[in-house]
Parts: structure tokens; C-alpha cells; sequence
């Protein structure tokens, strides 16, 4: 046995073994964690940006919706019968309470609006819940505000009105009558707190702070963890840096950032950290590396000289123990070579065990690897090769798609990933398919050919021998590193069974595609339904939702906005009515919760239902509604005839006093009392003439004059109709009896 090991041979290859392990593992961690400096801004850089345009775009469409409440309110009869020089007096004061109603209206059913105002800068007023002064205004410092161009966005203020008193970011729309040329405001204060809600990253692994500015250097959304104070040379500074520079200095301190401007709203969006921060972890991993590197080193030589002076005899006495038990399992006597090979073969069984298990384990994990890689949790490019090189994963062209198949009515089997795998095989030559939950499998295609029709082939094969199965597919992207978004863009897609509740391909349309119109709808719509409930036209008034609901599917709009906007159908349309039916009507329409209904439909088909039942409900309303005003319109006509007899009053006079036509008048009056008006203000006077008549001292033309006739034949040809008899012939009776 001594002479197989030698103390001291043993000692000097311990020695050089600690040292070839060591060194080189110092100086490869030294450099591979320089190097991963840079790895960590870039990345950051990637996610930060990708962060903005998803704030940015955000704001963007909450900006977009502001403006169309703003068109909504300046297309309102409410608001431009204000400026309308031939209305009465009257009707205009009857117009503004319409207007503040309207504005209170609409600042109510919007859930991220505090308050609305309409100033009208010639005249000096303010219309908002109540009609004010501009100097007595409980919110007046937004009235005078200058600015350029027609619309501007102000930073956060605080608002102090009865509608508001609370923090608002408000958006100013200044525009001119051009019938009475007075300039006028339009101002909506938007909710800060949901306006920026959610916006700061709670779990952000950059540890970054979201900064946004207008165009004015003013702050709209301050950093919560930065300890730096911005001011507005600060902000200018960095408004004027190109989009490529992500490090600057401010007050003596190296700062990271990344950030893009909005074109619609004039604001600068931003992400910002002290770079010491951002690569703090790669210089504190340098410095470890160094000191563990000189530790393990220490030991090394520690261990190298326990290991030769105390394992030198148990080692020696175990190989002699191996030689020993090899002799005794075999009848013939073995060697060295035949030990050497005995151990090979052992080596051998139990690597091919390994390589068992490994065949076993290496689906379950590709299909992890690849969840995460659609996921986006892996953003590094030389990662993802590595992971598609080591898998076997064949992705040859410059574009990819990401497809995901839905399985609504059965879970997915082995058997039918074998058979999507099996198909796209003989399809397509450069694609992978995984399993992502119990009814989604996801397929990335990649190619310069039309992978769509590559996709509706598979839906036709796929819906032959399961029913109820969906593709949703993102757009043509040009990196792996965005599939997470794409993956995202690929799931939202099947909300468009909204429109259609067949199986079929739906893929995601290019963002500029998107239309983002003033109106949802034709506004005609509305004038149609209103016309027909107006005449009670039930069978009318389901025609016209009829055919709003098949105008949705034909714009590209998403199904929140689709609801919203029929919310506003709905809520524009109890306005219009809310003159049949006063107090009554808005009592009714508070009844409803009308947004929650709305939000709660899954399909078209259930929002024209919806909709009919509404509609049936306004007409069954309106009914009850004129019936009751009827009776109190004809029991004002009454009592008008009734103090006013005496003068010579004709049914105009009447009709102007309760706000009616002449001709509608007569006839609801003539239905609910079975009399002219003529005639009931004949009997009246009638019934006047018999009790002055008792008076002998009146005189006839006294009499005819007290009553509303100037002339005594009319008098007396009228009292003769109803008494048969004339007026002095009556009270002669009288005198008589």
C-alpha cells in the first residue's frame, strides 16, 4: 500500500489542486461581475422603458376619454341654448338650470371626475352646481389661469368648490361662441388620487421612481423614495436630454433614468435612480468575491495539510479494504486492472440510471423554461438562445408570433398536445407548442410566411375533433425578450368573443389601427330612439337598438369602452326625457344601478336586451308620468281661467301659462274633462254672471264688462245658451220668487 501513496506527492497534489481551482475562479468572477455592470443597466433600461410607455400610454387613453366627456358637454343642446339670443328670458334661466344639472350629471356618473365648470369670461359667471360670480367662486384661481393654444393639462392643485374639495389635476378647454362671440372655459377636474393610482412600481427589481412634468417644468407626480428635490432647472435640464442618454449629474450625484414624452398631453414621463444604487450590488458582489476567493484560499492550504497528515492512513487502509472485498466476490483473484474495471462497470449502470431519470425529468423541464420565457421572466437575449439551443427548439425566422389555444369545455390531455405537436410538426418548420394551464396551450411560431393562415389550419383541424376551441394570437414581434407583452396582448384577445361567440382566430390589431372616435356612436341613434319613445313606439324604439348594437363589432374599440359608452347612451338618453317627467324621472333613474348592469354583460346579445328592457321600462314611465302631469297641467288651466275670467283672455294666454301649445292643450283638456276649453271658460263666466246677477244695483253692461265681455249682444247670446233664457229675463225670475 506505500507504495501506491506517498505522504509528501500527496500533500504537493492537494496543493496544486487548491490552487488550480482558486485562481482561476478569482478571476473569472472578478470579470464576469464587471461585465454584469453593464448587463444590469441595460436591462434596467429595457424594463424602465418599457414600464414608460405603458404609463404613458395609460395616461394617454385617460386623457383621450377626458377630451371625449369635453366634446359630449359641447355638443349638449344644454349648454349652446345659453347663447341663443331668441330664447325668452325665461326659457334661459330655464336652460341654465338645465346646463348645471347636465354638468352635475355628468361629473357624477364619472367616477374619476370631482367637479365640472363652464365660465363664461365676458359675462363674468360661472356655472358649476349653482350659478356664481367669478370673484365669489369658492375655486377661482382656475379661472384666470393663461395659457397657450386651446387645452392645457395643470399640475396637481388643490380644488375648493361644494363639489370638490380635494386634490385634482384639471383639464381646460377654451373655445368661442361665434353667434354671440364670448370666449368661454370649459374646465374638468380630474381625481389626482385615481388619476396616478397605481402608477408607482410596488415591486419593481430596479427599485425605480416614476416622475412626470408638464411642458410648464411643474411636477404631476413627485418620486416617493428619492431623496432628491427637483426643481424646475432640474426638470428643464432633463426635458432638454435626448431619449439615448439615461445619466446625468444632479447636485454633485450621478442619477439613472430613463423617460418619453406624450405628444397628446405635452407631459414628460420618467423613471429615476442614484446609479451608485443600481449597480451597488455588482460592486458589493466584486468585493465578496475577492475576500471569499483569499478565504478559500487560506483554507485550502489548511485543509491540504489536515488532509495529508490525518487522511493519509484511513485513505490507505480504505483501499485495501477494496482490494479485499473485490477478492472475496470473486472466486478468481483480481488485479488492479480487473479492480479498475469492476469500478468502470458499477460507473457505468449508474450513469445510464441517471440518464433515465434525466429522459424522465427533461419535458416537465422544457415546458417550465418555456412558461417562463413566454411569461417574459427572462429578458436576457443570450439566455433565451442558450435555453432554445440546449432544448432543441427550432426558431429560424426574424418575426415570431405567439398563439394561445383555449380548450373552453374539456381539459387538455396528453393525447391532445400530442396531436397539436404532431400537426404543427408537418405545418410549420420552425415553432414549439407547451402546456401552460388545464385549458391553454400556447404556440410561438416563428417565419417570414403567413403564419395566420398557418393558425386558422389549425383551428379548422382542432374544432373537427374538439368542440369549443379558441386561437388568440399576438402581432409580429421581432424578439423573443417581448413575449411577455405579446404573450399578454395574445390573452386580452379573447375578450372579442364579446362580439362573437363562435370559435374562431382573433388576432391583435396593430395599436395605430386603433380608433379612438369623438362620438361611440352615430348620434342619430339617439335623436331615432327618442322620437320613438316620445310616440310610445315600442316595436320603433327596438328597431333602433337593434341597429346600434350591429354597428359595434365594425369599430376597434375595447369592450370597457363599448360599455362605457353605451353607459353614456343610456345616461345622455334620461337627460333628454328628464323633461317629461321632472323629479319623478331622475327618481326613477337613481332606481338603477345602470353602470353595474351594463358592466355585468358578457355578449352583444345581452346588452341589446338589456337595452330593450330599459327602453320598455322608460316607455311604461313616461306613460304614468303624463298621465299624472296631465292632471296637474288641466287643474293650472282651471284655475288660470278661473282668476282671470274677467279679463278678455284667449287660449293662448292659457297655453303660455303652463308651458304648452295652444293645440296639445285643448286636446288633453277636452280628453280629461270632456269640455273645450272655450267652454269651460263660457260656463265659468256663466256661473259668475248668475251671482252678480242677484245684485239688482249692477247693471247689465256692468255685469257683461265684470265678466270678460265688452260687448252686451255677446253677453247675452252666451248667458241665453246656457240658462235659456236672457239676463234680465233671469233676474226678473229671481225678483219673482
Amino acid at each position: 500500500m506505500k507504495g501506491y501513496f506517498n505522504h509528501r506527492a500527496f500533500y504537493k497534489m492537494l496543493l496544486m489542486f487548491m490552487l488550480a481551482i482558486s485562481i482561476p475562479t478569482l478571476i473569472i468572477g472578478v470579470i464576469s461581475i464587471q461585465n454584469s455592470t453593464q448587463h444590469i443597466v441595460d436591462q434596467s433600461d429595457i424594463f424602465s422603458k418599457n414600464l414608460l410607455d405603458e404609463k404613458k400610454s395609460l395616461f394617454e387613453q385617460k386623457f383621450s376619454e377626458i377630451t371625449n366627456v369635453s366634446n359630449q358637454i359641447l355638443s349638449s343642446e344644454e349648454v349652446w341654448r345659453l347663447f341663443d339670443h331668441t330664447v325668452p328670458t325665461i326659457k334661459k334661466h330655464q336652460a341654465m338650470q338645465a346646463t348645471i344639472f347636465y354638468l352635475l350629471n355628468m361629473s357624477r356618473s364619472n367616477e374619476g371626475l370631482a367637479s365640472i365648470y363652464l365660465y363664461n369670461e365676458d359675462q363674468d359667471y360661472v356655472l358649476s352646481d349653482a350659478k356664481y360670480p367669478s370673484d365669489e367662486f369658492m375655486d377661482a384661481s382656475i379661472l384666470k389661469l393663461d395659457f397657450p393654444g386651446a387645452t392645457f393639462l395643470t399640475s396637481p392643485r388643490e380644488s375648493h368648490s361644494n363639489a370638490a374639495d380635494q386634490q385634482v389635476v384639471s383639464y381646460i378647454r377654451r373655445f368661442r361662441d361665434m353667434a354671440t362671440n364670448e370666449t368661454l372655459r370649459l374646465i374638468i377636474n380630474v381625481k389626482y388620487s385615481q388619476l396616478v393610482e397605481k402608477l408607482q412600481m410596488d415591486h419593481n427589481p430596479y427599485q425605480l421612481d416614476l416622475i412626470i412634468f408638464n411642458e410648464r417644468n411643474e411636477l404631476i407626480l413627485t418620486p416617493k423614495g428619492s431623496n432628491l428635490k427637483l426643481d424646475e432647472n432640474h426638470l428643464k435640464a432633463i426635458r432638454n436630454l435626448g431619449d439615448s442618454i439615461n445619466r446625468q449629474s444632479f447636485d454633485g450625484e450621478e442619477y439613472y433614468f430613463s423617460k418619453t414624452e406624450s405628444n397628446k398631453m405635452g407631459w414628460t414621463f420618467m423613471y429615476l435612480k442614484p446609479y451608485s444604487q443600481l449597480v451597488g450590488t455588482a460592486k458589493l458582489l466584486t468585493q465578496l468575491m475577492v475576500v471569499s476567493t483569499v478565504i478559500v484560499l487560506a483554507l485550502s492550504f489548511l485543509l491540504a495539510f489536515g488532509l495529508s497528515k490525518y487522511l493519509y492512513k484511513p485513505l490507505g487502509n480504505l483501499i485495501g479494504e477494496i482490494r479485499t472485498s473485490a477478492m472475496h466476490s470473486t472466486d478468481q483473484k483480481m488485479d488492479e486492472y480487473m479492480i479498475i474495471d469492476s469500478v468502470l462497470k458499477n460507473l457505468f449502470h449508474e450513469n445510464r440510471e441517471l440518464q433515465t431519470q434525466y429522459a424522465e425529468a427533461f419535458p416537465y423541464m422544457r415546458q417550465y423554461t418555456m412558461q417562463k420565457l413566454i411569461t417574459g421572466k427572462i429578458l436576457e437575449e443570450e439566455r433565451i438562445a442558450g435555453m432554445i439551443e440546449f432544448f432543441g427548439v427550432k426558431l429560424t425566422g426574424t418575426l415570431f408570433v405567439i398563439a394561445v389555444l383555449e380548450f373552453e369545455k374539456e381539459n387538455i390531455t396528453d393525447q391532445m398536445f400530442a396531436n397539436v405537436e404532431t400537426w404543427m410538426d408537418s405545418h410549420s418548420q420552425s415553432h414549439f407548442v407547451t402546456v401552460m394551464d388545464e385549458y391553454h396551450m400556447v404556440a410561438v411560431l416563428s417565419g417570414d410566411d403567413d403564419m395566420y393562415h398557418t393558425l386558422e389550419l389549425l383551428l379548422s383541424h382542432l374544432n373537427e375533433r374538439w368542440s369549443d376551441v379558441t386561437i388568440a394570437a399576438s402581432r409580429p414581434f421581432d424578439s423573443l425578450t417581448k413575449a411577455g407583452v405579446n404573450y399578454r396582448e395574445a390573452m386580452i384577445q379573447f375578450n372579442q368573443r364579446f362580439f362573437d361567440d363562435s370559435n374562431r382566430l382573433h388576432i391583435c390589431k396593430p395599436a395605430e389601427n386603433l380608433r379612438q372616435a369623438d362620438f361611440l356612436y352615430d348620434r342619430s341613434y339617439e335623436e331615432a330612439l327618442l322620437q320613438a319613445i316620445q310616440a310610445q313606439d315600442e316595436g320603433k324604439a327596438h328597431r333602433v337598438i337593434r341597429q346600434l348594437i350591429s354597428s359595434l363589432p365594425e369599430q376597434s374599440l375595447s369592450i370597457e369602452y363599448i360599455k362605457y359608452g353605451m353607459f353614456q347612451f343610456v345616461s345622455r338618453l334620461g337627460d333628454s326625457l328628464h323633461a317629461f317627467g321632472g323629479a319623478h324621472f331622475e327618481e326613477f333613474l337613481k332606481e338603477r344601478a345602470i353602470l353595474a348592469e351594463i358592466h355585468k354583460v358578457k355578449s352583444l346579445q345581452e346588452l341589446e336586451q338589456y337595452l330593450t328592457e330599459f327602453m320598455r321600462l322608460i316607455i311604461d314611465n313616461i306613460a304614468k308620468i303624463r298621465r299624472s302631469q296631465h292632471t296637474e297641467t288641466i287643474h293650472k288651466a282651471k284655475a288660470f281661467i278661473k282668476a282671470n275670467y274677467h279679463r278678455d283672455i284667449s287660449i293662448k294666454d292659457i297655453s303660455e301659462h303652463v308651458f304648452l301649445s295652444p293645440n296639445y292643450l285643448g286636446a288633453i283638456f277636452k280628453t280629461e274633462t270632456g269640455f273645450t276649453i272655450f267652454d269651460y271658460t263660457t260656463q265659468v263666466r256663466m256661473d259668475a254672471a248668475v251671482d252678480l246677477l242677484k245684485n239688482p244695483s249692477l247693471k247689465i253692461q256692468e255685469i257683461s264688462q265684470a265678466i270678460g265681455y265688452k260687448n252686451v249682444q255677446s253677453f247675452n247670446r252666451f248667458f241665453k245658451k246656457a240658462q235659456k233664457m236672457t239676463p234680465l229675463e233671469y233676474r226678473r225670475s229671481i225678483i219673482e220668487s
